[in-house]
This record gives structure tokens, sequence and C-alpha cells, in this order.
């Protein structure tokens, strides 16, 4: 006899609120060669950190040490005005927005 088990939903923290949550619910921002993009459908390669889709969220994680430590890049590597702008965009564009990149 088998029993069914109930499916395991992968948790995240989110870098505003520190809080974990399930990762469909968390934005995905990675960096891929350099390259810092926002990844929607969840997945592209390359190293990943999360943000609720929350503007509490997003206020509190202007700092640009905290995305830093979490994509493991160096120190002065992301400009915080960038940062702002590509996630600004999403919390001001309409949600059928699908690309943003810097």
């Amino acid at each position: 006899m088998s029993e069914d088990k109930p499916k395991k939903i992968a948790q995240r923290r989110c870098l505003g609120c520190l809080q974990s949550d399930d990762k469909r619910k968390l934005l995905r921002v990675v960096v891929k060669e350099g390259v810092l993009t926002l990844d929607k459908k969840h997945n592209q390669a390359g190293r990943g950190a999360y943000l609720h889709k929350k503007v509490d969220c997003y206020e509190r994680c202007q700092s640009t040490k905290r995305w830093e430590s979490a994509l493991h890049l160096k120190a002065g590597s992301i400009k915080l005005r960038d940062l702002q702008r590509m996630l600004g965009d999403v919390f001001a564009a309409p949600a059928s927005q699908k690309k943003i990149r810097l």
C-alpha cells in the first residue's frame, strides 16, 4: 500500500521582511553572467534572491548590502538607483508586464 504524501512546497525567505513563504508568492531576482534580471517564472539559472510582492517589503530592502549579500556579489557591484528602477517598475506596473532588465 502506498499512501499519498502531501507535496512539499518550497519555502524561501523575503529580503524585505525576512519571513519565509511559498516561493511562488515571491518575486525572484536573479544574477547570471553579471546581469541582474527579474525571474517571473522562477526557472532561470543563476543565484537568486526573493522579495514579497508588497510595497512594505520593497521599502525595507532599499539597502544594496542585503542584495549583494544574498546574491553573493562584491560590495558596490549593484547600484541602488538601478535596483530601484527595476523593482519600482514592478510595483508601479500592471501585473501583466513580463520583462524587466537592467
